[in-house]
């Protein structure tokens, strides 16, 4: 029973530092992957290579993505929720909401500019997702990292 609770901690404590690596926010590219990076670390930087460049456009293409990390749409998701406990939908989601943050603190755009820019379709329901995961909205964001 000891040794199960162990595993189960440690899986968890694994995917929270995975999904941290994976979110990183703050820089303009990820760092290089090198040889001392384990297979975990370089796939979360190739998979964040890959979909970066097409966070601006509001419909992701899954199947370009699987096909440019050379995986099926299956392994690819059990892979990430396995990593990060988020779905590749979930990923790209954080992916955007973290870019947005950096785009509020770094930039004089507007919050439905910034969405936009960022892949959402609607600013009310970016204002809104944005709201659900950091608990203020853009606009209050914006105005406490500014003070």
């Amino acid at each position: 029973m000891v040794v199960l609770k162990n595993l189960l901690q440690s899986r968890r404590s694994l995917q929270i530092h995975y999904s941290q690596l994976a979110l990183q926010t703050g820089l303009s590219e990820p760092a290089p992957a090198n040889d001392v990076d384990s297979l975990e670390d370089q796939f979360l930087h190739k998979l964040r290579l890959v979909l970066e460049p097409q966070l601006t456009t509001p419909n992701v293409s899954i199947e370009a993505v699987c096909q440019l990390m050379h995986m099926s749409r299956s392994t690819l998701h059990l892979k990430l929720v396995a990593l990060t406990g988020m779905s590749i939908t979930r990923y790209v989601r954080a992916l955007r909401l973290g870019k947005a943050k950096e785009l509020l603190t770094s930039s004089g755009l507007t919050i439905s500019e910034i969405a936009y820019a960022v892949g959402f379709d609607d600013p009310k329901y970016f204002s809104r997702v944005f709201s659900e995961e950091f608990g203020v909205s853009p606009a209050n964001f914006r105005l406490s990292a500014q003070e």
